[in-house]
């Protein structure tokens, strides 16, 4: 299974970090987030998929966050992969002293991130290649997102379930996660990596009163199922907050006092939803820490205690032609 591989003008990009976060066994799905020991299993698999891709010229694996490398993990490989053009971004240098079979290699071109830390290289090639040819990871995945979201948002005025505005199109995020279910969860991976980093989260993660994942919807709950596992939080399930004048009478036995929580969404538009799920949290004496989610549109005010991977803006709407109706516009 490949999960982070996007190809971008016949050039084929994997994250290993992203591969060796989700680790297959027979019995079993483990998921970690923080895998600095590259294993020989994600190299077999990402070594599998680079000979059996006739279409990609060029192949750049991303190493960032990777510290170590099993032992011999490459020695089976490297003469079958050797024959492609290889290229390595964001690698330690450490890491290509480590791998002696790299020598089976050309002599390849390093060239160093900046003199900030001249430790890693940004692009480390191991064949002849115009480097303005390659685009940076970021860039590439947003592209690619940008892309599938296109194929899934439908353009059909329909009337928000929870707020009294009409939406010029929805995006079904239902189809996104059922037909692109690797790319859905390269993207929650990316999204757990957000919230690790979140400076106004840090010091809670770091401590033992982590916060709990709760969320209110079934396409949430399969999210904030995969964050639990990649973060190691908890998680709870309010079974579909729905309508604004919904009264909820079976939660306090649930939600803790002084417990806080980040409530897990699919798709934020205006935040109904979520401003619901925050003011229960509240009223029950939890604390509500903030909102994550796959997509969020700036519709409304951006705050600090909110991250997405995919954010609709001015920058990017008009590829999209989301538009927020009032009746009176209507």
């Amino acid at each position: 299974m490949i999960i982070s591989k996007i190809t971008n003008n016949r050039i084929a990009y994997y994250c290993l970090q992203a591969e060796a976060a989700y680790i297959n066994s027979e019995n079993d799905f483990h998921i970690r987030i923080d895998a600095e020991i590259l294993p020989k299993s994600v190299i077999d698999r990402v070594c599998d998929d680079i000979m059996k891709d006739a279409i990609s010229s060029t192949f750049v694996l991303d190493f960032d966050g990777i510290m170590n490398i099993q032992v011999n993990a490459f020695e089976e490989r490297i003469s079958h992969i050797c024959k492609k053009n290889i290229i390595f971004v964001n690698i330690k240098k450490d890491l290509i002293k480590q791998v002696k079979s790299f020598d089976y290699f050309v002599k390849p071109n390093g060239i160093k991130k900046s003199r900030k830390d001249q430790d890693v290289y940004a692009f480390y090639s191991f064949c002849e290649t115009d480097f303005k040819l390659l685009s940076d990871c970021e860039t590439v995945f947003k592209t690619e997102f940008t892309e599938k979201l296109k194929k899934y948002k439908h353009h059909k005025k329909i009337m928000h379930h929870s707020s009294s505005v009409y939406l010029s199109a929805y995006i079904d995020i239902k189809r996104f996660i059922t037909q692109d279910k690797f790319f859905v969860l390269y993207s929650i991976y990316r999204l757990a990596k957000k919230i690790q980093k979140k400076k106004e989260w840090q010091n809670s993660f770091e401590s033992n009163d982590k916060p709990t994942l709760i969320c209110q919807s079934l396409n949430g709950s399969y999210l904030a199922s995969v964050l639990s596992s990649l973060l190691g939080l908890d998680l709870f399930i309010i079974d579909g907050v729905g309508p604004i004048n919904k009264l909820y009478r079976s939660l306090g036995a649930t939600i803790e006092t002084g417990k806080k929580y980040i409530v897990v969404s699919d798709v934020v538009c205006l935040g109904t939803e979520v401003k619901i799920t925050k003011n229960i949290i509240e009223y029950l004496g939890g604390i509500y820490y903030g909102n994550v989610s796959i997509v969020r549109t700036e519709s409304i005010k951006k705050y600090d205690n909110v991250e997405s991977v995919f954010c609709i803006d001015r920058s990017n709407n008009d590829v999209f032609q989301y538009q927020i109706i009032t009746p009176l516009e209507k």
